[in-house]
Formats: structure tokens, C-alpha cells, sequence
């Protein structure tokens, strides 16, 4: 098992909608969009505003985007999923395509008041993960804001337990799985999943500081098949950090 690449991507674009979690969709609470509009008033005093969409991936959440700021630049790896992107908003003049590895070193792009970046840092390997997370940073202005969605490792633990309630047994490590260090098999993918103070040490490491940190809630049938009507909160959830670009990454 491996974290997907931009050739994987491709192959996923044609079944994104039934393989990839749509967070927008299936947020509970609306938490992601309420942050896009909060950020959308913080600005309404510029004349003009650019929001990135960091791995915008099939360009679920361009539209919003397109209807909060001026100028948005999508930027994805996979040219499929790119192509299902234009596709999807192709009535709108607002909207800039990039294809770009995000993991490249010192990736190139305009400076943007806010960054979405939405389940991208993915990626087992260290220093992929590091670099498409200070790429992302990195393209904000000084005090634009980066909305950074990860999976919650503490969630994850969660639905384990609830497993473990169900059917009485613990759920095994899978090949290749580092629960300890928050690599989790996620549909035959090992994908990096984080803990809220792992998200607060990270943020001065990219020159920013931790506005809020919030989850972004889902029902339990999106990790358990007919899960119990008395399996209500907590919920299973992703986490929301709000980071401010505030100087030069420390060590920088």
C-alpha cells in the first residue's frame, strides 16, 4: 500500500464522488463553509481578494470559493482530476487552473489572502508531507490564513473503540500501519492522520500561528456500516486549523 501520487489520481478522477470523502457535503455542523464565510468578511474591506484551493481535486469546493472572493487558483497534480474541475465550474470567469506537483520544492504561485487545503497532506512520507504543507503556507500573503483540513488521529482511535464495541475485538494493525505515528490504512491507503497538538507545533514551524483549531463532524455510517442509533456524539471528525501567516518559517 502506498499514498496515492498524481498518476493515482488520475486513474481516481472517473470515481472520486463514491471514493473520496466530499467534506463540504458531509460536514454535520457546515463548519468548513462557515470558516469560508468568516474569512470572507475578515476581507470585505480589500478591494480585492485571491483564495488558493490547495489540491482542489475534482473542484468540490471552487464554487464556494468563486462566490467568496474575487480571484481563485486551482491547484491540483492529477491533469483528470483537473479536467472534472474546469468541467464543474466552467461558467465561471473567476477561476485560475495550475497543475503543479505540491510536494515540489519551493512551488511557485501567486500570493492569496486565504488557502484552502483540504485532506491533502496526506502522505506517509515525511518530507512530501512537509513540503506540500509549506507550500501551502508559503503562498499566502503576510496575514492571509490557511484553512488546513487533516484527518483526526484521535478520531480514528474512536471509531476503533466503537468497534471494539460492537464486536468485541480490537482492531489489528494493518501492514504497513504506524498508529503511533498517525499512519492509518484509510481504504487500502495509508494516509497520515494528525492530533490536534501535532497541528499546534506545526504552525510556527510554517511561519504561522494558530488562529482556532475545530473538527469538522461526520455521521458514523462514513466509518461504520448500519452503525447503532446510540452511537451519536462524539462523532467522527476531521480537524479544521485556522493558521495565520505571521513571519518566515522558524529555522528558515
Amino acid at each position: 500500500m502506498r499514498a496515492h501520487s498524481p498518476a493515482d489520481w488520475d486513474g481516481v478522477a472517473r470515481r472520486f464522488e463514491t471514493r473520496v470523502c466530499h467534506v463540504l457535503a458531509e460536514d454535520r455542523n457546515g463548519v468548513l463553509a462557515v470558516a469560508v464565510a468568516r474569512e470572507r468578511r475578515r476581507l470585505a474591506r480589500r478591494r480585492a481578494t485571491t483564495a488558493i484551493d490547495f489540491g482542489c481535486g475534482i473542484g468540490r469546493a471552487l464554487p464556494l470559493l468563486a462566490q467568496s472572493f474575487d480571484r481563485v487558483i486551482a491547484v491540483d497534480g492529477s491533469a483528470a482530476c483537473l479536467d472534472r474541475a474546469r468541467a464543474r465550474t466552467r461558467r465561471s470567469d473567476a477561476i485560475e487552473f495550475v497543475r503543479a506537483d505540491l510536494a515540489r520544492e519551493r512551488l511557485d504561485l501567486p500570493k492569496a489572502d486565504v488557502a484552502l487545503c483540504v485532506n491533502v497532506a496526506l502522505t506517509p512520507n515525511v518530507r512530501d508531507r512537509r513540503r506540500i504543507l509549506e507550500n501551502a503556507a508559503s503562498s499566502l500573503s503576510r496575514g492571509g490564513r490557511l484553512l488546513l483540513v487533516v484527518p483526526a488521529l484521535e478520531s480514528d482511535l474512536l471509531v476503533r473503540r466503537r468497534i471494539l464495541d460492537l464486536s468485541g475485538r480490537h482492531v489489528r494493525e494493518k501492514d504497513g500501519e504506524r498508529v503511533a505515528d498517525g499512519i492509518v490504512d484509510a481504504g487500502g491507503v495509508l494516509t497520515k492522520h494528525w492530533t490536534r497538538e501535532e497541528i499546534l507545533l506545526l504552525a510556527p514551524e510554517l511561519g504561522c500561528e494558530a488562529i482556532s483549531i475545530e473538527r469538522v463532524e461526520y455521521a458514523w455510517s462514513t466509518e461504520i456500516v448500519r452503525p447503532p442509533r446510540s452511537f451519536r456524539d462524539p462523532y467522527p471528525w476531521d480537524w479544521l486549523a485556522v493558521l495565520e501567516r505571521c513571519s518566515r518559517p522558524a529555522g528558515a
